[in-house]
């Protein structure tokens, strides 16, 4: 995806029916074919109810998940990564899904946070040296998750790992039916 087209307004992004849950599943399931060297586990969590459906661009949202998902993986050292969603704001007018992708890396100073979500930026030069990459993956991320009316943070404690928070509204949930335990699909 080309970064331009994301800044310059070109890029257009559907509000169409879609699974959560089946989003999270083939994400989850994507990576774990992909991580057959490092052998990282990847749990999937759904905390409370969520919505069978939201009115949100799937492959847009699968590429947010994705990207972070591979980041976790990439920056952990054998430890599991957890990836979760859950529904907020589900009474007001402009309710939300949340999801996490938690890993148990090398985590970021606050300095390094600070240029996170800048195009080119990674943590240290030396990041890229040991991890490879061009820095685009969390620009891209950032702003499609402001297109799809949310956005990305990220906590994260040096040596222990990071916590990166998405963000997208969910269109009206008024007669859409809340699962109590989605199944990871």
């Amino acid at each position: 995806l080309d970064l331009s087209k994301v800044d310059s307004g070109k890029l257009e992004v559907e509000k169409i029916d879609c699974s959560p849950s089946h989003i999270l599943g083939t994400v989850a399931s994507l990576m774990r074919v992909g991580n057959k060297e490092k052998d990282i586990p990847i749990e999937v969590r759904f905390d409370g109810q969520i919505p069978a459906t939201i009115k949100s661009d799937p492959t847009r949202l699968r590429q947010i998940l994705s990207n972070l998902t591979s980041n976790a993986i990439k920056f952990s050292d054998g430890a599991k990564v957890r990836v979760s969603a859950r529904l907020l704001d589900a009474k007001c007018d402009r309710p939300k899904m949340q999801f996490e992708v938690v890993d148990s890396g090398i985590g970021m100073t606050e300095e390094q946070i600070s240029t996170l979500f800048n195009p080119f930026q990674q943590a240290d030069s030396s990041t890229t040296r040991k991890y490879g990459g061009t820095g685009l993956g969390l620009a891209i991320s950032k702003r499609l998750a402001v297109k799809l009316g949310g956005d990305i943070s990220v906590k994260s404690t040096f040596g222990e790992g990071s916590t990166f928070i998405v963000t997208v509204e969910t269109g009206p949930l008024d007669g859409v039916k809340l699962l109590d335990a989605p199944m990871e699909v």
